[in-house]
């Protein structure tokens, strides 16, 4: 595994300005691409692309002022993306051969784009389309990667999954339709009654996703969520120094600190600040001594 000693340096510093209030995800973006290597490149494509997802289910709900540049994809190309998916029954399109669209996409773009095609192959269209789209994401990671990209996707899916399962059981609705994947634990969730859904064996931070779930303060429940998620990329990159899990990790802490900078600017800079303090020089300096 390649091993970026001067990309990983350079980090520590990236995108902070004097108020720390900032980063240029753009630039950073660029820099890393320009010095890992292709097989890398496509692991953050592929964890990137978690990004172009969420932009195309907020540009077909009409909120396109949440664009993020986190994603592999322009505002423009998402904007074309998501003319595809709106095509009325009596209207025609081609692929756009300009805008490469990775499997996940494809899949969900071609019954629309070809109903006779999905009426012969029985494809169900009746699953909300935001779901279906994460659906065959999550599905494409965990087929086509082994790694750190899987791991995360996995955890990170299941907090979203446990998430709605205990706002659904909170309102005495049913939560099985909007779960997203088909695993052991959204089997467990849609069946059990106990307070952690019985995942204790399926889910090592259960216990801690739980405590933070019931807590009644929307904004604090919110930002011990992420802190939840960083937490769980430091434990899986303990011994990840400097090759690409690392930076993947960094990647996804820099994306927690765009929408926290974007939603509330203290809380974004609390968030900022710890991450600063694990990225510091002394610390970089400590684990390439080691």
């Amino acid at each position: 595994m390649a091993e970026y000693y001067c990309l990983v340096a350079g980090l520590t510093d990236y995108g902070f300005d004097s108020d720390r209030k900032s980063l240029d995800y753009t630039a950073l973006r660029e820099e890393i691409m320009e010095t890992i290597t292709k097989k890398d490149k496509a692991k953050l494509e592929l964890l990137m692309g978690f990004y172009d997802i969420q932009n195309i289910v907020h540009f077909l709900a009409g909120r396109q002022e949440t664009f993020t540049y986190l994603g592999n994809f322009s505002s423009r190309q998402i904007t074309r993306i998501v003319s595809m998916f709106n095509l009325e029954e009596n209207e025609e399109d081609s692929y756009d051969d300009k805008i490469k669209l990775p499997k996940y996409i494809q899949n969900v773009l071609r019954p629309i784009l070809d109903k006779e095609w999905a009426e012969e192959n029985e494809i169900d269209t009746t699953t909300p389309l935001e779901i279906r789209l994460y659906n065959e994401y999550y599905a494409y990671v965990a087929k086509k990667d082994k790694g750190f990209v899987r791991e995360w996707c996995k955890a990170d899916c299941n907090i979203r999954n446990i998430s709605a399962a205990y706002k659904a059981r909170q309102l005495g609705t049913d939560v099985t339709k909007y779960l997203i994947g088909k695993n052991v634990v959204n089997e467990l969730i849609a069946v059990s009654q106990a307070s952690d859904f019985g995942l204790k064996e399926e889910v090592p931070f259960i216990d801690q996703l739980i405590a933070v779930l019931s807590d009644d303060n929307i904004s604090k429940k919110e930002r011990d969520l992420d802190m939840l998620r960083i937490n769980l990329i430091d434990e899986m990159n303990t011994f990840n120094y400097f090759n690409i899990n690392f930076i993947l990790g960094y990647y996804l802490k820099i994306a927690m600190i765009e929408r926290w900078l974007n939603l509330d600017p203290k809380l974004g800079s609390e968030i900022f600040e710890r991450i600063v303090k694990n990225l510091s020089k002394m610390d970089f300096t400590e684990k390439i001594t080691e």
